[in-house]
């Protein structure tokens, strides 16, 4: 297996999500994907919005405002970098997230790490510590020279 794809899903390992649902009779939904920074790229929030009314909604991480995004017919998909200096304390597992109209919340979630990637990395991980615990290099790792 290439190293790329093992990198590839280290990473979904790190990233957070959340599911957005909607409070106080508000039926809208949503979902947050926070991934990490990494070579050079600062994190990313990825957020998408479905049935909610209304010409925009604010984000926010644990009551600090992140941004405003435009609703056009009840949807929204939304990509913010998190750059490393922003006031804001960095999200992890357990910050809560809300989205506001007009100062009420009408729908709220949690960052969660994915449970099954955490499964399949530790799979992966054992099948690879048992490779390469043969002291024979793997034909597919190039050798630098």
């Amino acid at each position: 297996m290439p190293l790329r794809l093992l990198r590839k899903i280290a990473l979904r390992r790190t990233r957070l999500s959340a599911r957005l649902a909607g409070v106080n009779g508000y039926t809208g939904r949503g979902a947050l994907t926070l991934t990490p920074a990494g070579r050079g790229r600062p994190a990313r929030l990825s957020i998408t919005l479905k049935g909610v009314a209304g010409r925009t909604a604010e984000i926010f991480l644990d009551n600090a405002r992140l941004a405003t995004a435009p609703l056009e017919n009840g949807r929204a998909a939304v990509k913010l970098p998190l750059p490393d200096h922003d006031g804001a304390a960095s999200p992890s597992e357990g910050t809560r997230i809300e989205i506001r109209q007009n100062g009420h919340v009408i729908l709220n979630g949690e960052l969660h790490r994915n449970v099954a990637s955490s499964r399949v990395i530790a799979g992966m991980r054992d099948k690879f510590a048992a490779r390469f615990s043969s002291g024979e290099p793997p034909s597919d790792v190039r050798k630098s020279g």
